[in-house]
């Protein structure tokens, strides 16, 4: 059964508006996802040369700088088998 011109017409108008209608849809989302992290809240962070950036309020004030709380952690550990 041989499709008319019409009806292929109207297979690819279908296709056409549903191709639109997704991408607009992930676009959308797309856009509403980048603004919502660009507006979120920023906080001070730490950094430690192992475990890259730590938030602030996480790391121990020991003396007049802070420290990574797992680096520390580990070294409690490892201190703790050597005796």
């Amino acid at each position: 059964m041989p499709v008319s011109n019409a009806m292929l017409i109207l297979i690819i108008a279908a296709m056409i508006v549903l191709i639109l209608t997704l991408s607009a849809w992930y676009g959308t989302a797309f856009v509403e996802a980048y603004l919502e992290v660009k507006n979120k809240p920023r906080e001070e962070m730490g950094w430690c040369h192992k475990h890259g950036m730590i938030r602030k309020k996480h790391m121990l004030p020991l003396g007049f700088m802070d420290v990574c709380p797992i680096c520390y952690k580990k070294t409690l550990d490892q201190a703790g088998e050597i005796q």
